[in-house]
């Protein structure tokens, strides 16, 4: 018993360290973000994908023997039983192999035209389909439009916070010239600084009001209909010809603009447009921040510019910018890791053959069907890499470990293995189907559908083709009898 469990785990180290490896590196890309959340999933991916292997080959071995004390396994039991998905998949390749082969090219080209047509439609730039469902129909999300329908402004207004009151002014100005500026296709609403709350010109305005206190003498006032009096006893009360500052202010308008430090008026508050859905839109979002962000270095370098809007449009560019270095590097790392663990050059061209159709049936499948990448899911790209190349070269491994003689009979004896950790790993994905959260459950189609391409793909597509091969260059049909007893052991 002993001997069989070091055989099995001599025979099958290589194979799962790649997958493993593969896997972990492709979390492992995700550091290369500058967005702490990319980040921090990266390091935690990596991480367990070590922990989970190196666990797998200490401590699981450890178990089985404990297990086998108490129930001994049944060694003829071994030998008779087979997987009906694995006799099944494997009776396709080895009976349907041309017609695989031929389904997999024609995929392929439909993959690929699928990405050519859409490859400019590949970010979802409507950020309301990242919103919770729930929320959008009868929570916040809803109410909160017409609340902002009924109020004539955005409730989430973007803080601009400076250093100095003068600060605080000229970048008030500022924003006022730029909305005057661009006119009806202004992205900003209003700007407002406790400065708004205090009229402008208060001694040249008393002035004024005094002159009109000489001119309207009481027979003047007396000739007045009643409601032009009022006007006039209105306008003229005492309260008038004092000056107010900001001190004067209720305390219910200081209390929007106040600080930490207690300071109210180096605050200053600045409205998105109120227009259904215009800032929904992922490029809206990005032109407002770049118009704020400018101004407030432009008056001093490092102004922060706070709020929801700004949050996102950073997670948006950090996606946008690092996405495709992610995603090559996951690539570049997991191409390194098979040439480096399977040195054998037809184990490495059937498994990378394997992990590209995958990742194109993938890409083209879910262009096709309308499912966009998003800050939330983007993350399902580098990961993929991983998963991708993790069933291929199980097959393809234990294929160059029999000699190459009969892929189908590899896939009858891996494929119910391969098959079953993809099917763990997609009923985890699928669980995120029922989150309320949009973006969530984009994550769960985009993974469930890369899934079942590269499990396809290390099945059926490359199988298929080698398959053929070997039809076309036969190799002598080796029998249990003549396997290596080592190899029929493991």
């Amino acid at each position: 018993r002993g001997e069989v469990l070091d055989r099995a785990l001599r025979g099958t180290w290589k194979g799962t360290l790649a997958a493993a490896g593969a896997a972990g590196l492709s979390y492992g890309s995700l550091t290369l973000t500058r967005f702490r959340g990319y980040h921090q999933f990266g390091i935690i991916g990596l991480i367990g994908m070590a922990a989970c292997w190196i666990s797998a080959y200490l401590l699981l071995p450890a178990l089985l023997e404990l297990l086998a004390r108490h129930r001994p396994p049944d060694q003829g039991a071994l030998g008779r039983s087979r997987h009906r998905f694995a006799e099944w998949v494997s009776t396709l390749v080895d009976r349907h192999a041309g017609l695989l082969t031929g389904l997999s090219v024609v995929l392929s080209l439909a993959a690929s035209a699928s990405v050519v047509v859409h490859r400019k439609e590949v970010l979802e730039m409507d950020t309301s389909k990242l919103r919770d469902r729930r929320s959008l129909q009868s929570g916040s999300g809803f109410y909160s439009r017409y609340l902002d329908q009924i109020f004539g402004r955005s409730l989430s207004p973007v803080a601009i916070l400076t250093d100095t009151p003068a600060q605080a002014w000229q970048v008030q100005r500022l924003v006022e010239e730029a909305r005057r500026r661009d006119g009806a296709g202004s992205l900003v609403q209003s700007v407002l600084s406790i400065r708004s709350f205090v009229p402008p010109l208060q001694a040249r305005k008393i002035q004024t009001l005094q002159e009109i206190r000489q001119l309207l003498r009481p027979g003047i006032l007396a000739r007045l209909g009643p409601r032009e009096r009022k006007q006039a006893k209105d306008f003229l009360t005492p309260e008038a010809f004092r000056p107010f500052g900001v001190a004067d202010l209720p305390g219910a308008v200081k209390s929007h603009f106040r600080t930490r430090d207690g300071t109210v008026d180096r605050l200053v508050l600045v409205e998105p447009i109120n227009r259904p859905g215009a800032m929904d839109q992922a490029q809206n979002q990005i032109g407002f921040i770049e118009l704020l962000r400018g101004i407030a270095d432009a008056v001093h370098p490092g102004l922060p510019v706070v709020g929801q809007l700004p949050l996102s449009v950073d997670v948006i560019e950090s996606m946008e910018r690092d996405g495709p270095k992610v995603t090559l590097a996951a690539l570049v790392l997991v191409m390194l890791l098979v040439l480096a663990l399977l040195r054998d050059i037809r184990a490495i061209v059937l498994t990378l053959a394997s992990l590209w159709i995958g990742v194109l049936w993938f890409a083209g499948a879910a262009l096709a069907l309308g499912l966009r990448i998003v800050f939330l899911n983007f993350i399902v790209l580098p990961i993929t890499f991983g998963i991708g190349v993790d069933y291929a070269v199980n097959i393809f491994q234990r294929y160059h470990e029999e000699g190459r003689v009969s892929i189908a009979r590899v896939v009858r004896g891996a494929g119910a293995g391969v098959a079953l950790a993809s099917l763990t790993t997609i009923i985890g994905y699928s669980s995120l189907l029922i989150a309320g959260n949009q973006g969530f459950v984009s994550f769960g189609r985009l993974a469930v559908l890369g899934e079942v391409a590269c499990l396809t793909a290390a099945l059926l597509g490359v199988p298929a083709w080698a398959r053929l091969r070997e039809r076309a260059r036969p190799v002598p049909q080796v029998t249990s009898a003549e396997v290596p007893r080592d190899r029929r052991a493991a």
